[in-house]
């Protein structure tokens, strides 16, 4: 057959065994364009050529309707003149396309993994929630609220809630201890630091918890921001002052006259005449009082 068109390949007859029909071509260059016709009548195209003095047979695809995935002649003969040309400048087209579909491939993978993490990538605002739920559980209630109100006040009003939890950097840490230290609040910033790194320090491990899957976020961080940061105070000052008793008196006398609730008035007077601690104070009970011995 000089060249292929429509009516001849469809003409093209399955037998017992596959066969080839090939183009007829004056020249040896360039391989040859043909037609393998199988058992139950399916046909594909192929490039057939030599190299290192072997033959080679490289398919190009099945021939059909391109609207079913398949190839159409003008489309298989654009293939077949491109593998030519890669024949005749010294290479074999085989190695160059087999190299070229798992580039592609890699790079659809890649791609795919990308799209991936963007759907699963949380937010700083998002790696705070899931912290303080945390918290909630494995933290005192005045730890969880202090943390939730450091983080509300001088964090999210800082950086936009919706900045991936991954782009936070130092810089973004030492921007909200700056925010805090314009205050004079010195050792807030120490504290808020401390905050912080606990909350990165979470999410480090939260990809390979099965909270993870749960929630169907992930953060992908790879570091902790807050370690390049240095404290705010390298040592705090410890009080070293207590009341006088002019002032205890006097603090004694605003209780007496306080709007707050009775039961809160009395904690801070027991403070105030045993020197114990607030959560000694504020969770005591009944079974711990001898009121006969006073003690």
């Amino acid at each position: 057959m000089a060249l292929f068109n429509d009516r001849f390949i469809a003409g093209l007859k399955p037998k017992d065994k596959e066969y080839f029909e090939r183009e007829d071509k004056q020249e040896r260059k360039g391989g040859r364009f043909a037609v393998r016709v199988f058992p139950n009548g399916i046909k594909h195209f192929y490039f057939i050529y030599y190299f290192d003095g072997k033959r080679k047979l490289f398919v190009i695809g099945e021939y059909g309707k391109p609207s079913q995935g398949k190839l159409s002649l003008s489309e298989a003969r654009e293939y077949y003149a491109k593998y030519a040309r890669i024949l005749d400048s010294g290479h074999d087209p085989r190695s160059i396309i087999t190299g070229e579909k798992q580039r592609q491939k890699l790079q659809l993978e890649v791609e795919e993994a990308e799209k991936e993490q963007l759907r699963l990538q949380g937010s700083i605002s998002q790696l705070v929630e899931f912290y303080l739920d945390y918290l909630a559980q494995n933290a005192g209630e005045k730890h969880v609220r202090n943390t939730q109100k450091a983080f509300d006040k001088d964090l999210l009003s800082n950086i936009p809630p919706e900045t991936k939890a991954h782009q936070i950097t130092k810089d973004h840490i030492i921007q909200v201890l700056h925010q805090i230290t314009s205050r004079g609040a010195l050792v807030m910033a120490n504290r808020m630091r401390a905050y912080l790194s606990a909350l990165f320090q979470y999410g480090l491990f939260f990809d390979d918890s099965t909270e993870a899957i749960t929630r169907g976020v992930k953060f992908y961080l790879n570091h902790n921001p807050v370690h390049a940061v240095k404290k705010v105070l390298k040592n705090e000052n410890v009080g070293d002052r207590a009341l006088t008793e002019v002032e205890v008196l006097a603090f004694w006398r605003a209780l007496d006259h306080s709007q707050m609730n009775i039961s809160r008035v009395n904690v801070f007077k027991l403070l105030l005449v045993t020197g114990q601690r607030v959560e000694e104070v504020a969770g005591m009970e009944w079974e711990e009082i001898d009121l006969n011995q006073c003690t």
